[in-house]
């Protein structure tokens, strides 16, 4: 008799679709609901991208490819970090690596990449879909120099496949070895990322040499390279920009037009991008990794390129040496990167072992938007204020100070701290009372507000909010509150979506409150340290025009239940109960994050609820 069970079965090739759709935590899952699953899951779980970065992770994969070792010609992406066992590691490429492998990530030590040089030569078939190697890791010590042979030898053995490569000249290698390779970039044929770095390159003494070395270089490469990554860290004597031109044209430098992104890791000159730029005419993407160099002459050259990311040190700011950068020039930088739409990111950490305050913008011409973000050690300087007050009015701000500790103020900090807390009371107590919260403060005592409270209310764009349309802040509930109540007598016309991180616990009660807000979404994250599932929620809605007050009890589960209860009902609910009050004019859907999974609300226009669902989060 026919299986009836055969008609309702799907081929193997759209199971495979459907599963690779599928996030790998829930991968497993699959593998317990249906036996016929459980091989097409593992294909699937073993083709995804593989991470190895430590011990025991390394050990589980072991024992799993030991118990099943036909699962190793599924796997084409693994990224390695060098944990420091060098056994277990051959152990895992031996299981491994088969000739079905197309990326090798992360890292590997010089003995490892002689262990894979190994397998590659003694397998019966090629190994001929590998795009890329990890980068190098450990030398192998000799004297005063160190050896790699094995990363240069494989890096040649699969030059036909290779896509991607990654050259390091270091100042202690013994000499010539990697000149072994880059002699041999035309070989490469089908590279389409160079990865070059040469801080080892042997300082010439004349920069014309040096520039006629790098470029004999980069003429050895393909057309077939795209993209171009360069550690270059030249400070070249400054040429005018005529004469460097005209020294190229004479050095009659080939351009290119393959090239179409550039990531340079650190620019202490114009020269370089010069040069760059002069090649590499058709550039439409350029990183550059640490800007030491503010100079008005690199943002003429860079600035019709479509999409630019600049990374660098805040000058004025940690052991940053204004003088050798000019504050100003960093300003006019600021200024040059702005676009018709601009959004921030603030990076707040309490880290006294980092001295250097950080920068990151990303501007592009095509969509309009450049991305400022700001990585602050420690508390906020009159340059982060310029900053913000440069870049605003911005319409998507986001503020992460999730790295304060709950208490920090020890003996010597707070002698230090409090002398800042009493240069800016003034300035805040002035602020406070124009808003109409002058009871906050008590003429004789400092301001009755935590520390972490304070410290976001010097960076944060009060009176330029009229164009924020999303705003995120992640930290502690409390302090999530406070800021929602300063901002409610600020004015955001335009504000849509507002996320709050790690904004709720287990059994408290939170209040959200922007009176005049028409909102869109608001996402709320359960703080991760709490170790409690929420059983229940009261949910209290209050909208503004016209009044109108709800209240629900909210049950999280597969399918959310909701029930609507009278405010009687709701002031009788004791404190073993999450309680989260809702104040806005409108809100459409709200977003309450629960660890692995979250539910989703949608209101009406009175504020009531009309839906309830769960969804997964990845």
């Amino acid at each position: 008799m026919e299986d009836p069970y055969v008609k309702y079965t799907l081929p193997k090739e759209i199971w495979l679709m459907v599963f690779h759709q599928v996030g790998s935590q829930w991968l497993g899952e699959c593998r317990l609901i249906c036996r016929d699953w459980n091989l097409l899951v593992q294909e699937v779980m073993c083709g995804q991208k593989l991470k190895f970065t430590n011990v025991d992770k390394i050990s589980k994969f072991i024992y799993y490819l030991e118990n099943n070792p036909n699962m190793a010609t599924c796997i084409k992406y693994m990224f390695l970090t060098d944990v420091g066992s060098l056994a277990l590691e051959m152990k895992l490429l031996s299981l491994a690596l088969t000739p079905k492998i197309r990326l090798l990530e992360g890292e590997m030590s010089e003995e490892l990449f002689g262990h894979l040089l190994d397998i590659a030569q003694k397998s019966p078939k090629k190994f001929g879909e590998l795009q890329s190697l990890p980068n190098f890791s450990r030398a192998r010590p000799i004297g005063n120099s160190t050896t790699t042979p094995n990363y240069y030898n494989t890096l040649l053995y699969f030059k036909e496949s290779l896509t991607r490569l990654n050259v390091t000249m270091r100042p202690f290698e013994v000499p010539g070895q990697s000149l072994c390779v880059i002699p041999r970039l035309n070989e490469f044929g089908n590279l389409t990322e160079l990865n070059l770095d040469l801080c080892g390159m042997q300082h010439l003494g004349d920069q014309s040499r040096e520039y006629i070395v790098l470029d004999n270089i980069l003429s050895k490469c393909t057309e077939n390279l795209k993209i171009l990554g360069l550690v270059w860290d030249r400070r070249s004597t400054l040429m005018e920009k005529n004469d460097f031109k005209n020294w190229l044209m004479a050095q009659d430098v080939k351009q290119a037009p393959n090239v179409h992104t550039l990531k340079l890791g650190i620019v202490h000159t114009p020269l370089i991008v010069e040069y760059l730029l002069y090649k590499y005419q058709n550039v439409s993407e350029l990183l550059i990794g640490n800007l030491t160099n503010f100079s008005e002459r690199i943002w003429e050259e860079v600035k019709d390129i479509n999409k630019i990311q600049i990374i660098g040190s805040i000058p004025g700011s940690g052991q940053v040496n204004s003088n050798l950068v000019s504050t100003e020039e960093f300003t006019n930088l600021l200024q040059n990167m702005k676009s018709t739409t601009n959004q921030l990111q603030i990076l707040q950490l309490l880290d006294n072992n980092s001295s250097n305050d950080l920068f990151d913008i990303t501007k592009c011409k095509s969509t309009g938007i450049t991305q400022f973000n700001i990585q602050m050690y420690g508390y906020a300087q009159a340059i982060h204020k310029n900053i913000v007050s440069l870049v605003s009015p911005v319409s998507r701000l986001e503020i992460d100070y999730t790295d304060y500790p709950m208490e920090y103020m020890d003996e010597e900090f707070s002698i230090e701290h409090t002398e800042q807390l009493n240069i800016d009371r003034v300035e805040r107590v002035e602020r406070v009372e124009r808003i109409g919260r002058a009871e906050r403060f008590d003429n004789n005592e400092q301001p009755a507000m935590n520390e972490e409270f304070y410290e976001l209310l010097q960076i944060f764009p009060f009176d330029k909010l009229n164009i924020l349309a999303d705003l995120t802040l992640f930290g502690n509930d409390k302090t999530n509150e406070d800021i929602c109540e300063e901002l409610s007598y600020s004015s955001m016309p335009n504000l849509k979506n507002l996320t709050l991180r790690t904004c709720f616990c287990f059994e408290e009660e939170h209040v959200i409150s922007l009176p005049e807000a028409d909102l869109e979404s608001l996402s709320l994250f359960k703080t991760s340290e709490t170790c409690f599932e929420v059983q229940k929620i009261l949910l209290a809605t209050k909208k503004t025009e016209p009044p109108q007050k709800n209240f629900y009890l909210l049950a999280p589960g597969s399918s959310p239940d909701y029930k609507k209860i009278s405010e009687d009902d709701a002031s009788n609910f004791q404190d073993n109960i999450t309680k989260i009050y809702l104040a806005f004019n409108s809100l459409n859907s709200l977003k309450i994050n629960l660890n692995d999974h979250a539910i989703n609300v949608k209101f009406d226009e009175k504020f009531q609820i009309v839906e309830a669902s769960v969804s997964l989060n990845a």
